[in-house]
Order: C-alpha cells, then structure tokens, then sequence
C-alpha cells in the first residue's frame, strides 16, 4: 500500500495520556472514526498506523516486552520516521488536543498533561509534526512555483495531493486539512527548535527522537537544498555531535544495504 504512492496509509500523531495506555477514554479513538467516515477514499482500502496497536507495547501491569516483541519494536523505530515524512505514502492524522478527565491526577504513574506541541511538549509529537509539516511547507512550495511557471508538479505528486491532504487535524468536530503558509526552511528550524525543550516519558526517548529529527534535517537540507557541504554556512540546527552522530548512523545503513548516504531521501520519499 505504502508504495501505490496515493496516501493509503494514515499515520496517527497523537500524545499518551497515560504510560500505560495512550487513549484510556476513547477521546483518541473517537476522532480516529470520525476521521474515517468524513474521509470518502478509506471506504475503499487504507491502512493505519497507531503506534499503540501496531507495534509491541508492554503488558498491562507494565510488563516487558519478550526478546522478539522488542526486535519488532526496534525495527519500527527505525523506520518511524517514514510514516510521518514520507511524500506520496501516507497521511498524517494528528489529535492534537489533550483531553483530560475532570478531576484527574497527573504525574508520576497518573495522567500525563503535557502539551502535544510548543516549548515543553511532547518530544515525539514535535518530531511527527515537524517532519510532516516540513514536507506538506515543501509541496506547498512546489506547487506554488509550478503553477507561476504555468507547470505542473510531476504526476506522482499530483496522484498523492488528489487522493488525500498530507496533514489533517482530527481533533474538532470535522477534519480539517492542514496548511503551511510557512517556508520548508522555516518549518524545520522551528521543530529543531522545540526539539530542544522538549519532554520525553522515556530516557532512551530523549536522546533518539532528537537524534531522528536530526536525521530528517539532515537529509531533508541535503537532497532538496543541497546546502550541508559545509555545516556552518548550511543554516543547519543540529548540533556538531549529531551531525557526526547521523554520518555514522547513515554510514552503517550504506555498508549493511550497499547504499549511499544520499539514500537517506527514503525518509521523505517513502513511498
């Protein structure tokens, strides 16, 4: 599905509001079906990414996860990036509203009210957004640009932009398809931005979803500006360990696929 290039897939961008369980009261679940009967092509074929359900989470109790449950989990963080950037592949459905019960505790073991975006949200929802929004800021761009030339943009792309929007918010009573009046530089720069102030449940979380985001800015400025030849002129946010922490990471991908570094576009073109 992923590679029809006609956004079949819907990738969820939403925050935990417990450790536990991201969606205990179906507040996420409700906008997710609300979203499916507003969006005519699901009633053909689709696909949907929700992390909770997709991939392996601990136990109810909290129990650990088996050694193969944490290989699956692995191997989808790898990829994590792709459902959230990828052009022509899937669509990014984001509940962005934190909707706590009245009365409820939060902290430690309760309910977690950290914002989904802004200085001090959510580390993994600042890098879903900002990887999805730095793509549609591109196509906004593009199509911007074709039509004062009186062009087009290629088909593939227009295949991808007639069959779904690349972001929605599905948190108000209907969806409503994102836009970007922002430029793709400016975008990025902001998520790098938040990034940095972001909060993260998890320790390991905190060092690689950064780490990711900073990836995607690399091969973001790289493939469609060209401009990383040279780190200080490049306007690039990411800091010089990891930049060099990326090279490395990318020059393990190319030994183990035989691939270059500027494969890296896979995160963006997935699809």
């Amino acid at each position: 599905m992923l590679l029809r290039g006609d956004r079949s897939i819907l990738s969820l961008s939403h925050g935990w509001l417990t450790a536990l369980h991201p969606d205990p009261h179906g507040t996420t679940l409700a906008a997710v079906r609300r979203f499916l009967l507003f969006d005519t092509a699901a009633a053909g074929e689709a696909g949907l990414f929700w992390d909770f359900a997709s991939l392996p989470q601990r136990g109810p109790n909290g129990e650990a996860r088996t050694e193969e449950e944490k290989r699956i989990f692995n191997r989808g963080l790898e990829v994590m990036g792709s459902f959230y950037a990828s052009v022509t592949g899937t669509s990014v459905i984001q509940q962005r509203d934190m909707v706590l019960p009245p009365g409820a505790l939060t902290g430690v073991g309760a309910y977690n009210p950290t914002p989904y975006e802004g200085d001090g949200g959510r580390g993994w929802c600042i890098f879903e957004q900002g990887t999805a929004m730095t793509v549609l800021a591109h196509l906004t761009a593009a199509e911007r640009q074709a039509a004062e030339k009186g062009k087009a943009l290629p088909e593939r792309f227009r295949k991808a932009q007639a069959a779904r929007a690349k972001v929605y918010d599905i948190g108000g009573a209907a969806p409503m398809a994102r836009e970007s009046s922002l430029s793709p530089r400016e975008v990025l720069d902001e998520a790098c931005r938040a990034i940095e102030k972001a909060k993260f449940t998890g320790k390991a979380d905190q060092v690689m979803v950064p780490q990711m985001l900073a990836e995607f800015e690399w091969v973001f400025r790289s493939t469609f500006e060209r401009a990383l030849e040279d780190h200080a002129a490049s306007g690039a946010t990411i800091r010089r360990e990891q930049q060099q922490a990326v090279l490395a990471r990318l020059s393990e991908r190319e030994g183990a696929n035989g691939r270059s570094v500027g494969s890296g576009v896979e995160l963006l073109e997935a699809g």
